[in-house]
């Protein structure tokens, strides 16, 4: 969904539990984003058509946009874009701006260092694990079900409304040893395991904590996840969980 800051609310609403996304909307609110963010300069940023505003500056036209944040345009391809379209009766005042590769660590930077944002996110992440709810606050669309429902596979130019939860999936390798047929250990496990939303969150918190500092790459994000997944499964807290895995 969309996140924002605390920057970006009055003292009244922070004492709020939930962020309407009437924010979106409040001048006061959306005057607080920056307007000159530029991002990765391999995408050109989004902006609907007919917005009062502009996403660049380079003809010297109209008033700059409040930029929200999101990774590349191919990532949940067209849903970010959708919502600027689709919310409220017009769409949001605001363009969308791509900060590209390192997208969750960019970001979790400028929300430690207290920078007024909106930026998309999703649960369980690296992003969202990273920082305390008081640091960065979900947004509530409206709600996803039978009045509005949300289908990123039909690529509809217009959403207004929330993400669909959706259920957690075990993925496996189809060779090597879950692949055969006979009952054995490795498969019977993967069968067994039951992973919490929780227990994610803790996993890519501790992620979070060790990439500063690490070389970039998939070997790198491979070994920063192997080393998270194995704390895990070492925390005496998950023992019996992990002991009924493999009785």
């Amino acid at each position: 969904g969309l996140y924002l800051t605390p920057a970006v609310l009055d003292a009244g609403e922070l004492e709020n539990g939930l962020i309407g996304y009437e924010t979106l909307f409040d001048p006061r609110a959306m005057g607080r984003l920056p307007v000159d963010e530029r991002g990765d300069k391999s995408y050109k940023p989004f902006v609907r058509q007919n917005a009062p505003c502009t996403a660049l500056d380079d003809d010297g036209k109209g008033e700059l946009c409040p930029k929200i944040l999101h990774a590349i345009p191919a990532y949940d391809e067209g849903i970010v874009e959708g919502l600027v379209r689709g919310l409220g009766e017009d769409g949001l005042n605001a363009s969308v701006v791509y900060l590209g590769d390192d997208f969750e660590r960019k970001v979790t930077k400028r929300v430690k260092a207290g920078e007024a944002l909106v930026a998309y996110g999703w649960r369980p992440s690296t992003l969202v694990a990273s920082c305390k709810e008081s640091e960065l606050r979900r947004v509530q669309l409206p709600e996803h079900g039978r009045t509005c429902v949300l289908r990123p596979w039909e690529k509809r130019n217009r959403y207004d409304c929330d993400f669909p939860t959706q259920s957690l999936r075990r993925l496996a390798s189809s060779a090597g040893p879950l692949a055969m047929s006979r009952r054995n250990l490795a498969r019977d496990v993967v069968l067994q395991m039951e992973v919490l939303d929780t227990d994610l969150m803790d996993m890519l918190r501790h992620m979070g904590k060790r990439r500063d500092g690490i070389s970039k790459g998939e070997a790198a994000a491979e070994a920063l996840a192997r080393d998270a997944a194995c704390r895990w499964l070492q925390d005496a807290d998950n023992q019996a969980r992990v002991d009924a895995w493999v009785a």
